[in-house]
């Protein structure tokens, strides 16, 4: 909804490349790059602990758990604050 609402001049968005590659590649959207600009995002991997992972996923949750902490039980995803983040001032000239 996101992508079709910058589509239809209604907003800016930053989105992930991955998200919008079929979008640019059509034409209907354009990347605009951000110099000096780094977002970290926090990453969950999720997965039914009743049931046994297959090899190749278990090998590669083994690579990305920190070490030392193989057994510990992962942690509660932040809450979500009610108040929105503030925004700061875009890098980009105003047209």
């Amino acid at each position: 909804m996101v992508k079709q609402a910058v589509a239809a001049n209604l907003g800016i968005s930053i989105l992930s490349r991955c998200a919008v590659e079929l979008e640019v590649a059509a034409g209907r959207l354009r990347i605009v790059p951000l110099e000096g600009l780094r977002i970290a995002r926090t990453m969950w991997l999720l997965y039914r602990r009743d049931h046994r992972l297959p090899r190749t996923a278990q090998t590669f949750l083994d690579m990305i758990t920190p070490i030392g902490d193989e057994t510990a039980a992962p942690a509660d995803p932040p809450p979500i604050s009610p108040d929105p983040l503030p925004v700061p001032p875009s890098p980009l000239p105003r047209p």
